[in-house]
């Protein structure tokens, strides 16, 4: 997964003066595998987000991507770890602000079923390798 090119978010900019983005160190982690996902993803503004199955980064989400989707849409416990690679902004995304930038802004929708597509393409294809 880590060799894939990312997907890149056509709604970039609504988040990139986002007044709810947190900031997060180098090395912070954002969420663990197995936490609660709080029916939140994140968009991240700014920097690169790691993720992580045990010790191994499958994928490295660049400014402009989204993590932890699944978490949101399903509501199940984080199914990876997300760590900071270098200092980074993300933007919590909760189940409220997603309807609305799916209704403001279709191609959102679409843009998170392409990354959740992607991903999953990707783990089944490693898994028969």
């Amino acid at each position: 997964m880590a060799d894939s090119a990312p997907l890149s978010l056509p709604t970039f900019g609504l988040f990139l003066n986002d007044p709810d983005a947190e900031e997060v160190p180098a090395g912070a982690v954002i969420f663990a595998q197995g936490d609660e996902s709080q029916e939140t993803m994140y968009a991240v503004a700014a920097g690169e987000i790691d993720v992580m199955l045990g010790t191994r980064v499958v994928e490295t989400v660049p400014a402009g991507g989204i993590l932890g989707e699944l978490g949101l849409i399903v509501n199940t416990p984080r199914s990876a770890t997300a760590v900071a690679r270098v200092d980074s902004r993300v933007v919590p995304i909760d189940r409220k602000r997603f309807l609305f930038l799916t209704q403001q802004h279709p191609f959102f929708a679409l843009f998170v079923m392409e990354t959740m597509a992607a991903r999953t393409l990707r783990l089944s294809e490693s898994r028969h390798s």
